[in-house]
């Protein structure tokens, strides 16, 4: 029986990790180096999701920052040239006057998950302050739909944020990911194509950036890299697909398309 891994951070923890790490070993395999932090710590961080263990040949494009007044629509027509799904992490404040932009994405069929109201790091944040704007984010949200991931901005959280979520909103995961090509620092559609190429493997969680340059690197970077993985037998699906996929094979033993 398949179990899904996970990690979450009791103190300061950079999500995105083993990325620089995965730098400096760009001539191997880094699938491998991904899974195996994986799982060293998701017995001792069990309350975010970085990787889901499974068999079938599916993993979870998540992009971060959305939404813009031109990358986004770039991005979603492209994931629609491939058939392929995705999970924006929204950044709040960024809607207001994007509203159609959040609703292009749910009705071409994505999901959206919380990136908090702006982009400051939420690491920084102190504790009462992070309460009042993931309320107010989570209110904004739940106006469209009922999101389920939550993503903290510049990928830091501490044990007192996600005991907050834990206690008060339950629904919600924390969403982290193996696949991050440092697309935020390195602008480089090249490096992230290649980076993705070789670190990808069934049930890992692909990071990306919305918004300006970012955004247009982003569309860039998956006109090469999703025709590649359909190629490889790859279905690119949201985190919910992703891991509901994971918990039916773990159940059953198969997955139901």
């Amino acid at each position: 029986m398949k179990k899904i891994k996970t990690i979450a951070a009791g103190r300061p923890f950079i999500i995105y990790g083993s990325g620089l790490l995965l730098l400096l070993l760009l001539t191997y395999n880094c699938s491998h180096i991904n899974r195996g932090l994986a799982g060293m710590f998701s017995s001792i961080y069990p309350s975010a999701t970085f990787i889901i263990d499974t068999d079938q040949k599916l993993v979870a494009l998540t992009i971060d920052d959305s939404p813009h007044d031109q990358s986004t629509d770039r991005i979603l027509r492209v994931l629609d040239a491939y058939n392929a799904r995705a999970t924006f992490f929204v950044i709040t404040d960024s809607t207001r006057g994007r509203e159609h932009i959040v609703r292009r994405i749910l009705d071409a069929g994505h999901e959206i998950g919380h990136h908090m109201t702006a982009d400051t790091p939420s690491i920084r944040l102190e504790t009462s302050r992070f309460k009042d704007r993931f309320t107010h984010g989570d209110s904004l949200l739940r106006s469209w739909t009922n999101v389920r991931w939550f993503r903290p901005a510049s990928g830091l959280y501490n044990a007192q944020m996600s005991t907050y979520l834990a206690d008060r909103h339950p629904r919600y995961r924390i969403a982290l990911g193996t696949v991050y090509p440092l697309d935020a620092a390195i602008p480089s559609s090249g490096f992230s194509t290649f980076f993705i190429k070789h670190s990808v493997s069934p049930g890992s969680i692909i990071i990306l950036h919305d918004g300006a340059q970012r955004g247009q690197r982003t569309a860039e970077t998956l006109k090469r890299v999703l025709p590649y993985l359909k190629q490889q037998g790859y279905r690119v699906v949201t985190l919910t697909r992703l891991m509901s996929a994971a918990s039916i094979q773990s159940s059953s033993g198969s997955v139901s398309e």
